[in-house]
């Protein structure tokens, strides 16, 4: 329920609780360093990585999870077993569904992208009929692309929510499909949720069994979890951060350079019909008033 006490709002009996058993630190310090392909994909932005980065937080999960069995495994905790088994299973169920349903959607999106740019292509549309996913080149552009500032919702996409084992609702597919720097803050802040319920839910087999250690090593779990995710949101806000003012100095420039052209040339894109012709111009009428 959602009175529940979290086990790790005392971090200080948290560590206290790893230090009771020999070598669990190291071995917890391991399964923690191998977070470090999941951040690197938190922190992309030169590339569409949104596919790559599901299955690189996933990816940390399972280990984290797996770590969680050997320890249950060594202490006889059969149900805790039998539970995470179950976990293990269902989670790779909903990472198959999240994947293929965010490859339709992207597909879908870079059709219609395509089509937007290649508008005489042998496949016709009707002007109203948006395939599913798509967006129009012109609010890709203005959200900033992949690596943007802003977001991109793709039209149509489905609201849909998987309901874990763990009694906590997926991270919506929608919210997985957008982009921008901003939009994966809010994305990463999220998605702690559904994980932290699901290992809550090992945790109470394991409180159940008296499996202690296994208790331990998913406080410990969750602890360094939650600590990593608060320094990986801090860089991400530096990066959005550096990205705005990056994005200001540009239209500051771009602003004034406009100022410096005059009204045709504004209108024109800053080139005129007559822009260096004027002393051509000066010239001939010199050679024409000598001219007998």
């Amino acid at each position: 329920s959602t009175t529940e006490a979290d086990p790790i709002a005392d971090p200080n009996a948290v560590k206290a609780g790893i230090k009771a058993f020999e070598g669990l630190q190291e071995a917890l310090t391991q399964v923690d360093r191998r977070s470090r392909y999941e951040v690197r994909e938190w922190l992309q932005t030169r590339i569409d990585n949104r596919i790559r980065l599901v299955k690189a937080v996933e990816m940390q999960v399972k280990a984290e999870i797996s770590f969680i069995r050997k320890v249950a495994v060594e202490e006889g905790a059969k149900k805790t077993t039998k539970a995470i088994d179950d976990l293990l299973l269902d989670r790779q169920e909903r990472l198959k569904t999240r994947v293929k349903t965010m490859e339709e959607e992207i597909k879908g999106l870079r059709r219609g992208r395509y089509r937007d740019r290649y508008p005489g292509s042998r496949q016709r549309y009707p002007q109203d009929q948006r395939t599913r996913g798509r967006l129009p080149r012109e609010d890709i552009r203005e959200q900033g692309g992949f690596g943007g500032t802003g977001e991109e919702s793709p039209a149509g996409t489905p609201e849909r929510a998987l309901p874990g084992v763990g009694g906590k609702n997926e991270i919506q597919i929608s919210e997985w499909l957008k982009t921008g720097v901003e939009n994966r803050i809010n994305l990463a802040n999220a998605v702690q949720e559904p994980i932290k319920a699901d290992f809550i839910y090992i945790r109470k087999f394991a409180v159940e069994e008296g499996a202690k250690k296994t208790t331990a090593a998913i406080d410990g779990l969750l602890l360094s979890r939650q600590q990593r995710m608060e320094r990986l949101v801090k860089k991400m806000e530096e990066q959005l951060r550096r990205m705005r003012f990056l994005e200001q100095g540009s239209r500051r420039i771009r602003g004034s350079r406009r100022s410096m052209l005059n009204p045709e040339q504004r209108r024109s894109g800053g080139w005129t019909p007559t822009e260096g012709t004027a002393g051509q111009e000066e010239v001939m009428e010199e050679e024409n008033q000598r001219r007998p």
